[in-house]
C-alpha cells in the first residue's frame, strides 16, 4: 500500500487481515479509504458491501455484493465474501450456494472448501461436510480447519481407540506443531480425550491453556463447553461468565452461557444474558430459538418463547431447525395439534440420511405428539422412523444413536431394551446434559 497506495486487492487484504484480528474500526477505515479511491464497478460495490459488513449493517452488505457478483461474475472474490456473510449472519443455505459457485469458478479453493463445510454443519448435513474435508486436505495437508473437522468427526463416531485413536493422536499433534496456542485446535484435544472417558485429561488441557492466556474469551468459552459436557455445572458457569465479561460481540458465548447458566441455578444471569443477546444480534436465528428455549421453561412466559420462536422461523424459514424449536415449543404447551403440523414440516426440510443428528430427535418428538393426540397409528409409525433414524446414526455418533433408540423402546413399552439401549449410550461416553437425562430415564425404568 506505500508504494501503490491504489491497489485494490493489497486494501481489500488489509482490511480482511483487521477484521481477523478484531480491529473493526481499523477495517472499516481501510474499506472505505479503499472506496474513496476505487473506480471499477464491481470492486466499489465490493468494498461497500464490507463497509456495511463492519458497520453490523449485514443486511445491507448482501444486496451490495450480490450486486458485484451481477457485474463481475468470473471473479471468485465476490461470491466468496458473499459466502462469508452469509455465513456470519447463519444463513448457512445461501452461504453454501455461494461457495458452490466460487467452486465451480475454482474447484480447489480450500478456503471456500472449508467454509461450505461449516455451512454444511451447520444444516446437519455432516457426511457430507466430512467427505468435503477430505477434499480440501488432500488439497492442502497442512489445512488446520479441515484437518480439525475430519478429527472431530472419528471422535464423534467414537473411533478413538487403538489404531483410528493413534492416528488422531498423530494428527493432533501435528496440528499442535503449526499451531501450538490455537483454542480451537486444544478444544480438539480435549473432545479425544472425553471421548475415550479421560475426563481428568480434558478439563487439564482446556484449564491450562486458559492458564497461559487469561485474557483470550476463546480459552475461556471452551472450557464453559467441556466442564458443561463432563456435569461440572457451578464451574461451567464461572468459566462462561469470564468468556462473556472478556468479549460481547460473539453470539456464540451468549447462546451457550444461556443453558449452562439455568443449570447452574444462576436465573438472573441468564435472564440478563438472554435480553442483552437479542438487543445485541436481532437477526440471528440461534440467538431467538435459544431465547425461545429459555423462556418456554419459565412459567408465565410461554407467549414470550412462542414470539421469539416465530421472530427465529421467520429469518430462516427454510431451516428445519426453526420450524422443530417451534413446534417443540407449541407441543409442550400442549398445543398438540398446531405442534404436529410445525414438526411434521421440520421434517420434511431435515436432510436425511446425512448424519443429521436430530432427524431420530425429530421422529421421536413427532411421535411424542401424536401419542398426546391418542393417535397410536401414527404414534408407532414415528417411532420405527426415529429407530431407524438411530440406527443409519450409530456409526457417526454412536451415544447419540442408543440415546433416541432407547427413547424410541420406552415409548413403545419395551422397558428392558429402553435400558440396554441407555446403557449403551452411557458406556460410549454420552456427554452432559444428555446423560443426565439418560440416567433419569433408567432410574425411572428401575434400573439405575
Amino acid at each position: 500500500l506505500e508504494r501503490n497506495p491504489r491497489e485494490m486487492n493489497s486494501r481489500l487484504a488489509m482490511g480482511t487481515a483487521l477484521v481477523a484480528l478484531q480491529r473493526p474500526a481499523d477495517a472499516l477505515k481501510a474499506f472505505e479509504d479503499g472506496l474513496r479511491c476505487c473506480v471499477q464497478k464491481a470492486t466499489k460495490c465490493h468494498l461497500q458491501a464490507l463497509v456495511n459488513w463492519c458497520r453490523g449493517s449485514l443486511e445491507e452488505a448482501v444486496p451490495e455484493i450480490e450486486k458485484a457478483c451481477r457485474l463481475d461474475p468470473s471473479n471468485p472474490a465476490h461470491p466468496y465474501r458473499l459466502g462469508r456473510i452469509h455465513l456470519e449472519n447463519e444463513h448457512p443455505l445461501e452461504a453454501l450456494e455461494a461457495f458452490d459457485v466460487v467452486l465451480g469458478l475454482c474447484a480447489d479453493d480450500t478456503a471456500s472448501l472449508d467454509h461450505s463445510c461449516e455451512a454444511l454443519f451447520q444444516m446437519g448435513r455432516l457426511e457430507e461436510a466430512f467427505r468435503r474435508s477430505r477434499h480440501s486436505l488432500r488439497q492442502d495437508p497442512h489445512s488446520i480447519p479441515a484437518l480439525k473437522r475430519c478429527v472431530e468427526y472419528r471422535c464423534r463416531a467414537r473411533r478413538v481407540r487403538r489404531q483410528e485413536g493413534t492416528r488422531i493422536r498423530q494428527d493432533i499433534r501435528k496440528m499442535l506443531s503449526w499451531s501450538s496456542e490455537t483454542a480451537a485446535v486444544h478444544q480438539t484435544l480435549a473432545g479425544y480425550h472425553a471421548g475415550r472417558g479421560e475426563w481428568e485429561r480434558a478439563l487439564k488441557v482446556m484449564r491450562t491453556l486458559t492458564a497461559r492466556q487469561p485474557k483470550n474469551w476463546l480459552t475461556w468459552f471452551y472450557l464453559a463447553v467441556w466442564l458443561r459436557r463432563a456435569g461440572q455445572r457451578a464451574e461451567a458457569a464461572a468459566a462462561i461468565l469470564e468468556s462473556h465479561s472478556l468479549y460481547r460481540n460473539d453470539p456464540r458465548v451468549h447462546c451457550a452461557a444461556c443453558p449452562i447458566l439455568a443449570a447452574a441455578g444462576r436465573g438472573v444471569d441468564k435472564d440478563r444474558l438472554v435480553s442483552e443477546m437479542i438487543s445485541r444480534f436481532p437477526s440471528r436465528w440461534t440467538v431467538w430459538t435459544t431465547a425461545a428455549r429459555e423462556l418456554a421453561r419459565q412459567a408465565h412466559k410461554e407467549d414470550k418463547a412462542l414470539s421469539a420462536s416465530q421472530r427465529a422461523l421467520s429469518l430462516q424459514p427454510k431451516l428445519a431447525q426453526t420450524w422443530f424449536t417451534h413446534g417443540d415449543i407449541l407441543l409442550r404447551l400442549g398445543r398438540s395439534g398446531e405442534a404436529a403440523q410445525h414438526l411434521g414440516e421440520a421434517w420434511r426440510l431435515m436432510p436425511k440420511r446425512q448424519g443429521n443428528r436430530q432427524e431420530p430427535a425429530l421422529a421421536i418428538r413427532l411421535a411424542e405428539c401424536f401419542q398426546s393426540l391418542s393417535k397410536g397409528v401414527e404414534t408407532t409409525g414415528w417411532l420405527r422412523r426415529a429407530r431407524r433414524s438411530a440406527a443409519r446414526l450409530r456409526r457417526l455418533d454412536p451415544p447419540a444413536a442408543w440415546l433416541w433408540e432407547g427413547r424410541a423402546l420406552e415409548l413403545s413399552g419395551d422397558a428392558q431394551g429402553a435400558l440396554r439401549a441407555y446403557r449403551k449410550a452411557r458406556s460410549n461416553q454420552l456427554f452432559h446434559p444428555l446423560r443426565g437425562w439418560a440416567e433419569k430415564a433408567m432410574q425411572r425404568l428401575g434400573g439405575g
